[in-house]
Parts: structure tokens; C-alpha cells; sequence
């Protein structure tokens, strides 16, 4: 008795659907992993841009903080930025050695052409004009600021 043994099966309907669904799912996975690459490296280069590429930036460029006290630090100059944190904090993007500051002290935000400044729930507050401030305060040239200890002048 001879039994013969087909060379060619045709694949059930289901075995079908399923490697159809298999190869579909791992379509759309390297599209969103090259998708998601796009975003990270457009966000990359764009935070690479010098901060004076865009024409409405070129005020703020100008705009510094001149660092009066403590004496050790005199003349130092920190250029006003989009957005900036002061403490003492690593990852803050102005780090001061200063015992009366907070970790996460203040933060310099941009609107617009103006600065302000605001406490970020510091315990030893944040002083502009030697007047302590409770909500965002706009800056201009000539403000005397106070994060702990340290006086610093909103200077050109």
C-alpha cells in the first residue's frame, strides 16, 4: 500500500492571517521607531542652533547678569537665556555656590523681547530691586536681582 505525500499544501486560512498580521505588526513597529528618530534628532539639531539665530533673539542676546556679590565672583557675567534655573542643584542651568540659596532657586523665563523672573518656592525668597517677589517679575536693564546671597545687575 502506497501512501502519497502531497509536495505542496495549501496553508490553512488562519496560518495565512496570522503571518499577514505578523509582518503588518513589525511594518508598523520600524515606523514608529524611525519616526521617533525624526522627532529626536529635529529636536536635537534645534536645540543646537546658536541662541542668536532667530532675529527676535537679538535683544536678549545683549542681556546679561553681572554678578556683584559676593566679591569673589565680581565681574563675572551670565548671559540671560530662553529659560533659565538658578540654585544649587547640578542640574541647574546656573549653578552658584551659595549657602543661602535654595537647590532649585529661581527661574529666568523669556515672553516675548522681556525677561522675568521668578521664585521657585525658594525658602530665602528672591529679591528684585530689594523687593521680595511672589509672582513673575519682568527684568530690565539696570535691576539688581538677589538669589541667597548673591546680587547680581540685569546689564548690555
Amino acid at each position: 500500500m502506497s501512501v502519497a505525500i502531497p509536495l505542496f499544501t495549501e496553508p490553512d486560512v488562519s496560518t495565512l492571517t496570522l503571518t499577514l498580521a505578523k509582518f503588518s505588526f513589525l511594518a508598523l513597529l520600524y515606523l514608529f521607531v524611525l519616526m521617533t528618530l525624526r522627532v529626536i534628532i529635529r529636536e536635537l539639531r534645534e536645540s543646537a542652533e546658536p541662541a542668536g539665530a532667530s532675529p527676535d533673539r537679538d535683544l536678549k542676546q545683549i542681556l546679561q547678569l553681572l554678578v556683584l556679590e559676593p566679591k569673589t565672583q565680581n565681574d563675572y557675567r551670565i548671559p540671560l537665556a530662553h529659560n533659565m534655573t538658578f540654585g544649587r542643584a547640578d542640574s541647574c542651568d546656573i549653578k552658584l555656590d551659595d549657602q543661602w540659596m535654595s537647590s532649585y532657586h529661581a527661574c529666568v523665563t523669556a515672553r516675548g523681547d522681556d525677561f522675568f523672573i521668578e521664585d521657585a518656592g525658594s525658602t530665602n525668597g528672591t529679591y528684585v530691586n530689594r523687593q521680595r517677589i511672589h509672582t513673575p517679575t519682568r527684568i530690565r536693564r539696570g535691576d539688581t536681582i538677589q538669589v541667597g546671597r548673591t546680587v547680581m545687575e540685569v546689564v548690555k
